[in-house]
């Protein structure tokens, strides 16, 4: 049984971690067995994408979503917001998988598994006996390893390459060599084929090479340059993409930058409150387990703190949220909880270094228990919160409106819909929706969407959704109409009247322009 198992565990020999991670001498045995965390991490993860499937109900996908697998479905070595990788990542997917809400809760699924399991890893780097177990069990009674992580997009697949990242710079760290050095350049390259925030996450890693033993010799070691070679090598189509198309992203990053001072720092104070609203279920849990001895926690951080190993592990863990804040200011950006999903792998194991030993081991069993708890609450609330919402996003009828759209386009010609075009939010449900995966004409502008070949749209024909109030989507449908083309308004309800604020109705304007020849008219 399992008492077998712990006696089995404690009485197998075990190694020191690599490097002197440990820096302690020999770790305890574990009391939890590796393999019955990776079970409950699959478990709770599953059951997360069935609960965020089912809270989708009658609603469309998350935009975010929708535009990874518009932008996907075309390879491309840069989109013009941000680097290839995720949307990669969602197109491919979805050569395999039905598209549907379910098909996507997976991907978020394995998205988070595969970043629990670096985490572990990570944490593994500094900690071992219960206290490994117990840090890592902790992540799982946070929203950020929870329903937060159950949007697929530019942040969140950060929580699968940060913790990784992290985990091969310790290793390259504590085992210099070729193979450590390319393998920490090879996921920063990665991270920065994800999203340019990856730029903050590996200056974050500058004062944690300082703070390392190892790290000024590392530093005029042939490595850090094999390191750098890898990453760039990685990064390097991105870069001439950037050059041939005028470097889009930055055109983005330039509408999303510049804000008024105010704003910003009120931005900022929100990334600060709202992440340590996140963070607070770990912060209690450890605050009520040592709660007796708070008084010697001055002592005990400055007795920490005089060990190197535990001063890197703080480094790596704080850097990247505080220099979030001060680019932040510096560009005057709309900060928000969702660019920092990923960076807190390893606040628990920080917490509880500062709490009293004795106490450590009991947190691995009680934080297991308590994570199922508040997977089973937030489980059965998913649907509840989405049904009660009030944000357009989720009482937008958005699929409802694609099917009304396919259906004006098959009454008007039998020929296949190739190209739908519209708003953002409405052009890429089409795309994901519409039965025939047609490539998007995202807001009819052929620079961002290199797919289109104008020059074809008189063969293939366009169908356009527009919101009614979208002047800039109906001009652009304009551009491209031609005299076969037809114009139908129509209104819908929203998904549910959440408030006096529910708009009445929904209206749109759809645009049907067959190719040439093929119009005819059904009753």
């Amino acid at each position: 049984g399992f008492r077998g198992i712990e006696r089995t565990l404690a009485a197998r020999p075990r190694r020191a971690s690599r490097g002197a991670a440990l820096a302690k001498g020999e770790p305890k045995p574990q009391t939890i067995d590796a393999r019955l965390v990776a079970v409950l991490v699959v478990a709770l993860a599953l059951a997360y994408a069935a609960a965020s499937a089912l809270a989708t109900g009658p609603g469309a996908i998350h935009e975010d979503m929708a535009e990874a697998y518009v932008w996907g479905s075309h390879f491309e070595w840069g989109y013009y917001k941000h680097p290839p990788l995720w949307a990669w990542i969602g197109g491919g997917w979805f050569r395999f998988m039905p598209r549907t809400a379910l098909s996507f809760a997976l991907l978020c699924a394995a998205n988070l598994a595969l970043g629990l399991a670096g985490c572990w890893r990570l944490i593994g780097r500094f900690a071992g006996g219960d206290e490994r177990p117990a840090a890592f069990l902790l992540l799982l009674v946070t929203p950020l390893y929870g329903f937060s992580a159950f949007v697929f997009n530019a942040n969140s697949i950060f929580i699968c390459l940060w913790p990784w990242t992290a985990w091969a710079f310790v290793r390259a760290m504590d085992e210099p060599g070729p193979a450590s050095a390319a393998l920490f350049g090879l996921f920063a390259g990665l991270d920065m084929m994800a999203k340019y925030y990856a730029v903050v996450l590996l200056l974050a890693l500058a004062p944690a090479l300082l703070a390392h033993p190892n790290g000024r010799r590392w530093l005029v070691s042939p490595w850090p340059y094999l390191a750098t070679l890898v990453g760039a090598a990685v990064f390097a189509p991105h870069v001439a993409w950037l050059a041939r198309t005028g470097f889009l992203p930055f055109h983005y990053f330039g509408g999303e930058s510049g804000h008024a001072v105010g704003f910003s720092l009120a931005a900022a104070g929100r990334l600060f409150l709202g992440d340590l609203a996140l963070l607070a279920p770990v912060i209690l849990v450890v605050l009520i387990a040592g709660w007796r001895s708070l008084a010697a926690l001055p002592g005990r951080a400055r007795e920490r703190w005089s060990d190197p190993r535990f001063r890197v592990l703080v480094v790596i863990e704080l850097t990247p949220f505080l220099l979030t804040l001060v680019f932040g200011l510096i560009f005057r950006l709309k900060l928000s909880t969702n660019w920092t999903l990923g960076v807190f792998p390893l606040i628990p194991l920080v917490l509880l270094e500062l709490a009293p030993p004795a106490r450590r081991a009991r947190l691995a069993w009680v934080t297991a228990a308590l994570a199922i708890t508040v997977a089973a609450v937030g489980i059965v609330a998913a649907p509840l919160t989405r049904a009660t919402s009030t944000e357009a996003k989720d009482i937008e009828p958005r699929r409802q409106a694609v099917a009304d759209a396919v259906a004006l386009w098959r009454a008007r010609t039998a020929a296949p819909l190739a190209v739908v075009g519209g708003s953002e939010t409405y052009g890429d449900a089409a795309g994901f929706y519409a039965p025939s995966r047609p490539s998007v004409f995202i807001r009819f502008d052929p620079r961002i969407s290199p797919w289109i070949d104008v020059s074809r749209l008189p063969q293939t024909g366009l169908l356009a959704l527009c919101p009614a109030n979208d002047a800039k989507c109906i001009a652009g449908a304009r551009r491209y109409a031609t005299s076969q083309t037809s114009w139908t308004p129509f209104d819908l309800p929203p998904l549910r009247r959440a408030s006096s604020r529910t708009p009445s109705d929904y209206a749109y304007v759809v645009a049907v322009t067959p190719p040439l020849g093929q119009a005819i008219t059904r009753p």
